[in-house]
């Protein structure tokens, strides 16, 4: 078992006695189906690895990108590796755009869990 994954049983467990201490103590057991709702995000952030993945492959194939157009600048050009580099850009764009969406998509995940499981709580603040 990895640390990474240790961490997140261990932050799991926490949350869910969290939630039943809590739901104990006050009576009210939504508490505890809260800290469930806890539990959805760090597992999503758990399972989510590829997501991470493929953002840093896209970091550093913009530093690539960066580089290569770059040492381009002062000197004559090779058209050969400029059509590459195009092609190369042609290429990776729709991987990229996947790639975006699959992040923001994790992002929007996590959100709407924390949401889905705390958004009443928002009218505590109000009051």
């Amino acid at each position: 078992m990895s640390f990474r994954t240790l961490q997140a049983y261990s932050l799991t467990t926490l949350c869910m006695l969290g939630g039943l201490l809590a739901s104990i103590k006050t009576g009210d057991w939504t508490w505890f189906s809260r800290s469930g709702a806890a539990v959805v995000a760090i597992g999503i952030v758990l399972t989510s690895h590829q997501i991470f993945e493929h953002n840093r492959h896209l970091r550093e194939y913009d530093k690539r990108l960066r580089k290569s157009t770059e040492s381009h600048g002062n000197y004559a050009h090779d058209w050969a590796d400029e059509n590459s580099i195009r092609e190369l850009i042609r290429s990776r764009s729709r991987e990229e755009d996947r790639w975006r969406r699959e992040f923001n998509g994790f992002y929007m995940l996590v959100t709407g869990t924390l949401v889905w499981g705390f958004g009443d709580l928002v009218g505590w603040l109000f009051r």
